[in-house]
C-alpha cells in the first residue's frame, strides 16, 4: 500500500491523479478484504478443534 500511496502523492501524477486515486482505493479495498479473510481463517483454525471435539458433537448431534 505504501507504493500506491507514494504514486498518488507524487507531483508527477497530476494529470492522472483521479485514476491513480481510484486504483489506490481499489488496492486498499482488496488488501482490507484479504486481511479480513486471513483473520477469519485464523479464527476458524482456532475454533475448528473446539467444535470438532467429541464432547461438543455428543451434546449437539443435530448440528453436525
Amino acid at each position: 500500500m505504501q507504493i500506491s500511496s507514494s504514486i498518488v502523492g507524487s507531483r508527477y501524477v497530476m494529470r492522472l491523479q483521479a485514476h491513480a486515486q481510484q486504483m489506490h482505493d481499489r488496492l486498499t479495498l482488496i488488501f482490507d478484504t484479504l486481511e479480513q479473510w486471513r483473520e477469519c481463517q485464523r479464527n476458524w483454525l482456532y475454533l475448528e478443534n473446539i467444535f470438532s471435539s467429541g464432547d461438543i458433537r455428543k451434546h449437539r448431534p443435530k448440528d453436525f
